[in-house]
């Protein structure tokens, strides 16, 4: 990145390193995602198995996130994610493992026909209100 363009948009950021961010991102976990992780991660995380085959087929791994979560469109539309909502969910998905990291194992419903994210939203609630 240019110095002076970098100097110019994080002068008075004390809190934002790119350069950092970068290491950060290279030395997770996510970074070093196989095909197979990824395929994993866009069935079971962003629940759109339909994709899976394109992702396998162009060598999407842990490495091409942050492009994913930039929202190219002309990457996704390669891949052949053409509804504009999947490509929403992609990106938000991707945005959420390139910033905070592994997502967690999704949780399963406790009781048949309750809702895990009901629960999960409830439990949030009284950790946060008490």
């Amino acid at each position: 990145v240019d110095k002076r363009r970098r100097d110019k948009f994080h002068a008075r950021d004390a809190n934002v390193n790119l350069d950092e961010f970068r290491m950060k991102w290279k030395s997770s976990a996510v970074y070093n995602w196989s095909e197979d992780d990824m395929i994993r991660w866009l069935t079971e995380q962003v629940r759109l198995p339909q994709y899976a085959k394109s992702f396998e087929e162009n060598d999407i791994t842990g490495r091409c996130l942050p492009r994913l979560a930039l929202n190219f469109k002309h990457i996704l539309v390669e891949l052949g994610v053409s509804s504009r909502v999947s490509r929403k969910k992609i990106k938000l998905r991707a945005l959420d493992v390139v910033l905070f990291g592994e997502p967690r194992t999704p949780l399963r419903p406790l009781l048949a026909g309750q809702n895990w994210r009901d629960l999960l939203q409830a439990h949030q609630h009284r950790q946060v209100f008490g």
